[in-house]
């Protein structure tokens, strides 16, 4: 058995790395002649592990919990409770996602009310009613995306 785990501080997944997964109850052989029948899984990650995450999450592991029968000693109330908080993790997971790949790009001010970024060229700046109008303006469109985006 070989298990590779990697932190932040480690080494970067840089191309591909497989998985196998036994799915039967341990002493059960595995058949060898179905294929797709959840016995054993397998699967690669790659760099966007997140997104893979959710596509074995909710593609393979979700449908194969939910088709299992055999569960031991856990209860009827405990096996709904489980495949709930995962629904409820995968679901959480792809809005991670989708907030991930959003993106808000905030408009930047004219080149003509550009200003010395200095303490005199800010005064001065302040004291022009056409720039401090201006980024105002800015401001405001700014805080107007923010909260479309957030909302």
């Amino acid at each position: 058995q070989l298990l590779f785990l990697a932190s932040d501080e480690g080494p970067k997944l840089r191309k591909k790395a497989v998985f196998f997964l036994r799915g039967l109850p341990e002493g059960k052989p595995v058949s060898l002649n179905n294929s797709s029948d959840f016995e054993v899984v397998f699967g690669e990650l790659a760099p966007q592990t997140l997104e893979h995450l959710d596509s074995m999450l909710s593609g393979i592991f979700l449908p194969m919990l939910k088709e299992r029968e055999d569960w031991g000693q856990l209860g009827e109330d405990d096996r709904k409770d489980f495949i709930g908080r995962i629904s409820k993790f995968v679901d959480n997971l792809e809005e991670a996602l989708r907030n991930k790949t959003a993106e808000v790009e905030l408009r930047k001010p004219e080149k003509r009310f550009e200003a010395e970024v200095k303490a005199q060229g800010l005064q001065k700046a302040a004291q022009d009613i056409d720039i401090v109008s201006h980024f105002e303006g800015l401001l405001e469109d700014w805080c107007r995306q923010l909260e479309a985006y957030l909302e």
